[in-house]
C-alpha cells in the first residue's frame, strides 16, 4: 500500500506533505527531506502530527497526486518543509528509473573507476597504509566472534567449488535459518526467517540492509540515519 500523507507542525503550523510505502499506515515514519527531519530533531516528534491525505495500490498513482500536489509554489511556500517538487518518488523511484543517479550511467562508473586508478597511482603509500588501517580494524572488530556456518563449511571442503562443497552450503543453508527480530520506533515488532526475508523487507522499506543486520545480530544502537532508534535480536540462536 502507498499513501500520501501529511505531517504538521503543532508549535509553528508549518507542514510537510510525502509518499511512503508501508503496510501500517499509522507507523512512525515522518519523511526523509532534510528540513523535516531537522524539524522534528529540533521540535521532538511529539509535537508533530501525521494525517494520510489518501491511500494507493500503486506507486505511479500515489506519486502522480503527489506531484500535482507538491508543486513549485508549494516548496516555495515559507511554511512548507518540502524541498523539492513532489512525483519523484524518492530513493525507490530514483533507483528503479536512474532519475538524478549518475552512478546509474555505465559511462559515469567507468570514469570514476578511471578517476580512483589515477588518484591512487599518484600516491599509492596514502592508500596502501589505507588499506592495512582497514584490515586490522576488520581483524579487531571480528576477532573471537563466531564463524559463520557457511564460513566453517569453506574451510572445512577448501577452496574449490566441488558438488560437495554446494551441497553442504545448501544444507547449512536450509537447516540454519534463524529467526531475525526487528523492532522499529513504534515498538512494532517483525519476525523474518532467515537473511532473504530481512534483507527483501529492507530493500522494500527502503532501509539500509548493513545498519539493519548489525542491529539484530550484534546488538549495534544507532544514534543516526533511517535506524535510529531500532533495536532487535535472533530468536533462535
Amino acid at each position: 500500500m502507498y499513501v500520501l500523507y501529511e505531517v504538521i507542525n503543532n508549535i509553528n503550523e508549518k507542514y510537510y506533505v510525502g509518499v511512503h510505502k508501508t503496510d501500517n499506515e499509522n507507523d512512525c515514519y515522518y519523511g526523509s527531506g532534510i528540513a523535516i527531519k531537522r524539524a522534528i530533531k529540533k521540535y521532538g516528534k511529539h509535537n508533530f502530527t501525521k494525517r494520510i491525505i489518501a491511500r494507493y495500490e500503486t506507486s505511479e498513482e500515489a506519486y502522480e497526486h503527489e506531484k500535482n500536489l507538491v508543486n513549485k509554489d508549494f516548496i516555495n511556500d515559507r511554511m512548507s518543509y518540502n524541498m523539492n517538487i513532489g512525483g519523484k518518488g524518492g530513493f525507490e523511484y530514483i533507483n528503479s528509473m536512474g532519475l538524478s543517479n549518475p552512478m546509474s550511467n555505465p559511462e559515469t562508473i567507468t570514469k570514476c573507476i578511471e578517476n580512483a586508478k589515477i588518484t591512487r597511482a599518484k600516491n599509492p603509500e596514502k592508500y596502501r597504509k589505507i588499506a592495512i588501517e582497514n584490515f586490522k580494524k576488520a581483524s579487531e572488530i571480528n576477532t573471537g566472534k563466531k564463524r559463520p556456518e557457511h564460513s566453517k563449511i569453506m574451510k572445512e571442503l577448501g577452496k574449490n567449488p566441488t558438488e560437495k562443497m554446494i551441497a553442504g552450503w545448501k544444507s547449512a543453508k536450509e537447516t540454519s535459518k534463524k529467526i531475525y527480530v526487528l523492532v522499529d520506533l513504534c515498538g512494532v515488532v517483525k519476525e523474518f526467517i532467515g537473511l532473504y526475508e530481512l534483507k527483501k523487507y529492507c530493500k522494500e522499506n527502503n532501509l539500509p540492509h548493513s545498519s539493519v543486520y548489525n542491529i539484530i545480530v550484534y546488538q549495534k544502537e544507532f544514534s543516526w540515519g533511517k535506524v535510529k532508534g531500532y533495536s532487535g535480536y535472533i530468536k533462535n540462536k
